[in-house]
Order: structure tokens, then sequence, then C-alpha cells
């Protein structure tokens, strides 16, 4: 089989599971670097008289609507379970992830405790009441989400704490109650939730969140103006302060928290415990060295585990005090290592464009990153640049709120992340962390699609074989009805929080400003086109594909613009080679591909996805919208932090109303695995936090609107069951859902499309599975380029044009067969 290459000639409520995020920042040993290396100014800033606003409790002040209308401001945190406040005097706020309202927590325990969440966790620290002097204890309380009832009716939901909720106070080895010093910065969490640091009668103590572990550590225990902070890795503590009466001391210390093997002390108040002592370094006199005008040190905050960010007051005398904000590194390294990062999903990473980059095609890594993807063909005109973007990525696998970053199949070691890092290879990392270590001026990012299903979507359109009253129906159009169309338009609208959040993140963690480019969704497929055999969608789809692509690029346009980046319009880059349309000698996506994967018998991850072709026709449209990756970000313009579809929406003209209640859908690809037999169990498997399905809950599994199974969630919301298919059940792309409540009683429809055959012949078209090049499709029996693949399943029906196989086409792009992008060009100008 020949096929054609073309390249350019030179990128809710959720409960917390035992698994923990992967940080902002993987560098294995930055504790060392801290210790052993100066320190060197990355960036700064100078704000004038002005102090800047730079957080440094673990919430942002945010205006959000509470219940249905009442606008308020609050200092809210993102947690598991959406953005939280503090817990003040029996009451609080909680915006669930994808509600547009803010809704009260009634919080009535005895002795009116203050409860303060913690960062991307499910669970909050509390201030008791009882203390001595100055001197308070505080107690941990564990998935507060499992201990919260919503009542009432919407909008003007509430929610109440209900009884039982378990408190742990923290205790020293001998049992007694651990005392905090009390204040109004008396502690510091770490950016993901893992680590606090407090101060206590015994100094400065290191708490594991989750496991109640203590580490003390030498340190003052007199807060006074001193800041402090602590990396997500719980290995490095700062501290600082200035003296106000004479600046020549101070102390701006770094702490390798994991060195101090300090005795425990015999009685909580012991004032001067045995401490051995751990690895610090005292960096004050650096400081002093490049600000000599230092007055005080504010705002200490980590970035990520490789760069520190601090507010310096300056005053010289009889001047004004002013503020310059300061980002250091412990590596000495001032510039970027990559000038250009990409960041993504499939249709970053190059999925169906061949030539995947070694490493990235294995049982355990379907990355599938080619060297013919946008990414590598803008990064040879910068100075330098990688792609990390991987197939199958969602928000989550770029900057993980709650759980793993890594897409890799099994246990991820400490060796496969340093190779991982050092060498740029996706997916046994959370993405963002190749941005902290490489510190990039410019990023693309795509993603969002996998968030919403968009494959499984399009691939129940493929044939599909259901309908809502049950009937096996081959005509039937997939996600006909007005309430089909809704549920997927809700769906996209609950992205938006997250989508705007990891934006500004990627952009805000360069103190300096970072340029982040939005990259949207090409149009694959022409409305009402003259579809090939491998496209497989009716007319009444491809309008609706169409029509879904505008709405979730809306979506993605509209958190680009919130956040204050760019959002780079790609929708029409594939006119007059998408699929359905008259120019196949240069089709710029994919039709259905069916490949045998190690995974899985059958894999269509390349259908629908962009040719090399396609890809040199993005990167075309990035660079004329970036400038080539140097296009300043805009100011960001938030006029509402939500977004609803608009009933005269394209999505909705002319579809009728089944008059059944809306459920919360979300569409989800690996529940189930992608092939299923009639007669053979298979293991249905949700991880905890999706679905928000309710603890202990039981839920209906569907096929074709008959009940094959129940199956009942565990205490933290996953679920995991055996399925057997009944012999009854039609083969052919099906929809299973499963069907419930969520933890707020509103009905939930996860959905999974697979497909469903017999062993030997999968597809009942009488070819044996071991030579049946179409295994999910029937064969055509028609091969009109003839390159030896049935037209049902040729990704690519071409003619190659007249002559030799290559030349230029219309737009300049050249298009050559088999052409293979050299991998040396990933660290171009780099180090």
């Amino acid at each position: 089989m020949r096929i054609k290459i073309i390249t350019i000639a030179i990128l809710v409520l959720a409960s917390a599971s035992a698994a923990m995020m992967v940080g902002f920042g993987a560098a294995a040993n930055d504790s060392i670097d801290w210790i052993t290396r100066e320190p060197t100014i990355v960036s700064e800033q100078d704000y004038g008289t002005q102090q800047p606003v730079l957080t440094i409790r673990n919430c942002v002040d945010t205006k959000v609507m509470v219940n249905s209308s009442t606008p308020a401001d609050f200092c809210m945190t993102p947690t598991a379970m959406g953005m939280m406040s503090q817990l003040y005097t029996n009451w609080g706020y909680v915006q669930p992830t994808g509600w547009p309202y803010a809704h009260q927590i009634d919080y009535r325990r005895g002795g009116n405790p203050i409860v303060e969440p913690v960062p991307n966790q499910a669970s909050g620290i509390y201030f008791s009441a009882s203390g001595i002097g100055n001197w308070i204890y505080l107690g941990l309380v564990f998935q507060i989400s499992n201990h919260l009832s919503l009542q009432g009716l919407p909008p003007n939901h509430y929610f109440n704490v209900t009884d039982g909720m378990a408190d742990l106070v923290f205790k020293h080895p001998n049992g007694e109650s651990v005392k905090f010093r009390y204040s109004n910065e008396m502690f510091r969490f770490s950016s993901n939730g893992r680590y606090m640091l407090a101060k206590t009668s015994q100094g400065y103590t290191r708490i594991g969140v989750m496991d109640t572990s203590l580490t003390y550590f030498k340190g003052s225990t007199d807060p006074g103006s001193e800041t402090w902070a602590i990396n997500d890795r719980g290995s490095v503590a700062f501290s600082g302060a200035v003296d106000p009466y004479d600046t020549a001391k101070g102390r701006a210390v770094f702490t390798d928290i994991n060195s101090c093997n300090a005795s425990q002390p015999q009685t909580p108040d012991s004032p001067s415990p045995d401490y051995a002592a751990c690895r610090q370094r005292d960096v004050y006199q650096n400081l002093r060295t490049m600000f000599p005008d230092i007055k005080n040190i504010y705002k200490a905050q980590f970035a990520n585990d490789r760069t520190l960010t601090l507010v310096i007051g300056r005053q010289v005398v009889g001047g004004p005090l002013r503020f310059t904000a300061v980002s250091l590194t412990a590596d000495g390294q001032m510039r970027s290592l990559k000038s250009y990062v990409a960041l993504g999903d499939s249709f970053a990473s190059g999925e169906g464009a061949s030539n995947y980059r070694p490493g990235t095609d294995t049982e355990r890594n379907r990355c599938h990153q080619s060297t013919n993807s946008y990414p590598y063909l803008l990064g040879v005109r910068q100075a330098s640049y990688a792609s990390v973007a991987c197939s199958g990525a969602k928000v989550q696998n770029i900057s993980p709120s709650n759980g793993r970053g890594s897409q890799i199949y099994g246990e991820v070691s400490s060796g496969d992340s340093t190779k991982a890092l050092d060498e740029h290879l996706p997916g046994y990392l959370a993405q963002a962390d190749f941005v902290d270590k490489d510190n990039p001026d410019a990023v693309t990012v795509s993603i969002g699609g996998n968030d919403v299903g968009f494959a499984n979507i399009i691939k129940r359109c493929v044939n599909p074989f259901e309908s809502h009253a049950g009937n096996v129906a081959s005509g039937f159009t997939c996600y006909s009805s007005y309430e089909d169309r809704k549920e997927l338009t809700d769906l996209i609208d609950r992205q938006l929080p997250k989508l705007r959040d990891l934006y500004g993140r990627l952009k805000d963690n360069k103190l300096d400003g970072r340029r982040v480019y939005v990259i949207g969704y090409p149009q694959i497929v022409k409305p009402g086109g003259a579809c090939d055999l491998n496209v497989r969608l009716n007319a009444d789809e491809t309008k609706f594909a169409y029509d879904l692509t505008t709405y979730l690029n809306k979506v993605i346009r509209t958190a680009a613009e919130q956040a204050g980046v760019v959002y780079v319009d790609v929708s029409q880059a594939f006119d007059g080679h998408r699929l359905c349309e008259p120019y196949a000698n240069k089709p710029a996506v994919n039709g259905i591909s069916l490949t045998r994967t190690p995974v899985s018998r059958w894999n269509m991850s390349e259908s629908f996805h962009p040719t090399a072709y396609g890809h040199g026709l993005l990167e075309r449209v990035i660079a004329e919208q970036t400038d080539d990756l140097t296009k300043p970000m805009p100011k960001p313009f938030v006029q509402t932090a939500t977004i609803s579809a608009d009933p005269a929406d394209a999505l909705y003209v002319g579809r009728l109303k089944e008059q059944r209640a809306l459920n919360r859908v979300e569409v989800v690809g690996d529940m189930l695995p992608e092939v299923l037999t009639i007669g053979r169990p298979s293991t249905l498997a949700i991880p905890a936090g999706t679905g928000n399905l309710q603890p202990g809950g039981t839920y209906r599994l569907l096929l074709n609107g008959v009940q094959i199974g129940t199956a009942m969630a565990g205490s933290d919301g996953s679920l995991n069951a055996s399925v057997t298919l009944p012999v009854s059940a039609a083969a052919g792309f099906q929809t299973v859902h499963l069907v419930g409540k969520t933890v707020y009683g509103a009905a939930t429809d996860l959905q999974q499309t697979v497909y469903i055959g017999d062993d030997g012949d999968i597809d009942g078209d009488s070819v044996p599975d071991g030579s049946d090049d179409c295994g999910l499709v029937v064969n055509s029996g028609k091969d009109a380029d003839g390159d030896g693949l049935d037209d049902a399943c040729d990704p690519q029906i071409v003619t190659a044009p007249s002559g030799e196989g290559g030349g230029v086409d219309e737009s300049g792009i050249v298009w050559r067969e088999n052409a293979i992008m050299p991998m040396s060009v990933q660290t171009v100008g780099g180090p």
C-alpha cells in the first residue's frame, strides 16, 4: 500500500482519590538545587508604589453568582469539589464544577469552627475553638464532599453538613495535640494541596495533608512580618523577612526538608527540642546585592518546584516604599530552555499523520506524536522547541486538579519520569511539568475535545444501530432530538471554567507573562457533501458534526478571552480538503482508519484526524494568526463566568423535542473496552471523580434502552463491575449508557460508544478476523484508488497527481510521498 505523506519543506463535585496530583514542575533534584546553586532572577517587574496583587493565600478574590441572581465577592479556592470559600461562623459557599451558581453551605457544628478548604483536594482544615493563649489546635476534615447533602430546589440549592463527619486532630508522636501559632498567616499550602507549612510550638512544621505526617525543622516561631512558602513536592520550604530597624539583617532561607531528621520532642511544650541539622541556604545577602535598597520581603510563593516568586519592598532614604515582583530560579537558568513548547491532544500530537516519534507508539505509550504535526512545522522557525502533546489528552493531563496527569498504562516509575522530562517524551507526566522545566516564551495548546468525548460522539454517528425507543434501525440519525443536543451543549458549557483556569495558569506561572496561543478545532467534514465510503455519515450527521465543532470552538474562544490569551481560529483551515469534498487528491483529514494494536484488536484512533497535509495547512494558519508565535497577549475580558447555548443555535434548528427530562451527560471513552464480544465478560471501570457518582449508589447499564445489568459505586464514587452482553445484542457500533443519580441528585448518563460483535468474525461479513482489513465495518468490495485497502476502511481514498508523486499545491504547501521530518529538528537552536 502506498500512502501519500505531505509536509512543509523545512506545534461538580468530585471526591479525592488516593492518587495524588502530579504537580507543576517535576524536577527530581529540586531541593538540592535550591541549597547548592546560586539563585538567579528569571524576571522582575516594577510596580512603583502600588503593591502588586499576587495572592499568597490559597484562594482568589472572585465575583460569583450566589443562587440565582445575587453577585457577591468571595475568596474562592479551587478544590476537587469546585470553587469553595472559607467556612466561617457556620456558613460558606461552594460552586461545584460546571454549576452556574455558588450555593451556601450550612455548617452548623459546635464551637463555630473556621474551615479552610485545601487547594485541589476534597478536604478542609478546621480551626478549633479550644486553645491556649495565642496557640490553637487544628484538625483535618477528610472528604468534605462525602458529608454535604444538597437541600432545596434549584436554583436556590444549599448544602447541609451531615452528621458523622470524622475529624482528625494533628498529634505529636506522644499522642498530644499539636499547638499552632495563631495569626492571619498561620500556615501555607502547597499549590496542589498535598503539603502544609505551619508554625507550631516546635517551630516550622511540614504537614502531609493526606497522611497527617509531621516533619519539624528549625525556624523562628514569631510570625512577625515574615513570608513563607512550601513547594508542591513538600521538599523545599522558604522563609524570608527583613529586620525593620536594620536592613543589613534579614533572612531568606531555603530548607531541604527531606534532609531534616529531628528527634521527636518529649512534650508538646518543650522549648528546645533536639533537632538534627537540616540542610539550609540563606540567600538574603544575594538579594541585598541584587536590591541594595531592600526594605522587606512579601508574598513568597512557589510557582513551581524550581521557581519562587517574591515581592521585594524597596526604599531609599527619604523616599516612598516601592515594590518589585521578582521570580527566582534555583538552577541558574535565566533564559528559557525552550522558546516554544506545544501542548495538547491528538490534534496537536499528530494522530493520523504517520511518522510517529519512537517511544510514542508502543503498548504503554499511545501518544502518537508525529514529526509531521504542526508543532514540528512551527518549531523549526523558533530558536528551540519541543512538543509534549499526546493523543487522548484531557485538561487533567495538562494540569491535574486532582489525581494523576500521566496517560501511560500502568505505574510510572521515577526513572520513567526523569527520562521523560529530560527527553520531552510525552505521556508520562502532566504536560505542564515541561512548561515549568523549560520556561518557554510561547506555548500552543489544543485541548477540550476529549473532555467532551468528541471522538466518541462521532463514532456513535458511524453506522449507529439504536434509538431512544430501543428499536434497531440502520437508518437512524445520531443525536437527532433537541434533548440529545441540549445535553451535549450543556456538557460543553461545563468545560469553560477549567479551560479558562488552565489558560490563565499557563500564562501566569511566568512572572512577566507568557504568550499562550489556544488552538481551536478545524472543521473536518463538509456539511451535506458527497461522502466516500470511508466516512459513513449521512447529510444530517455531517451538518451536526460541523455545528458541534462550531459550538465547541465558541466555548474555547470564550475561555481564551476570559483568560487573556490569544485564540487561534483554524476552523476553515481545511476548506477545500475536508472529508466529503471533491478535492480528494490532497485530503486534509483521514476517514475511517482501522488498525490492529497491542492494546486493542482494532483501533479507530486515527479516524477523522488531520493528515500530514492537514497539519501543513494548520501550521500556515497558526503562523499567520500569531505572527509566528510573537503576537502579544490581550487583556482578560470577562463578561460572565458561564456560557450557555442560544436557543437559536444551529444545533437546535429543526430538532424535535422528545418531551423527556434532560440528563447530565458525560461522554467517556474508556469505561469499557472499545470492542465487546457477545457472551464474553468485560470490565466496566469508572475512576473516582468521573461522573460525580454517589458513593454506594446503584446504577443501571443500558443497551438500546434495555437494561443489561446494574452496578454499585464504591465509597469514593468509583465503580468497577463485570459486564457480559446478552446473546441477543445486535452487532455494530452501539452506545452503552450508565444511568442513575449524581451526588447532587441530578439524573446522570455516562455514555460510551463501543463495537459489539461475535468472536472470529466481529463484523459478520464472512471474512475471518485474521484476514479482514476492515474488522469493524463490513467490506465494500471496492478499491477506488487501487492501494489494496477496501474503501470502507481506507483512511485516504486518493488518486496520485499525474507525473511523479509530489509537487507544490495552490497553497504553497510542499506535497511529497513518504516525507519524514528529521528528529534532530526538535532541538534546533536549543541546548
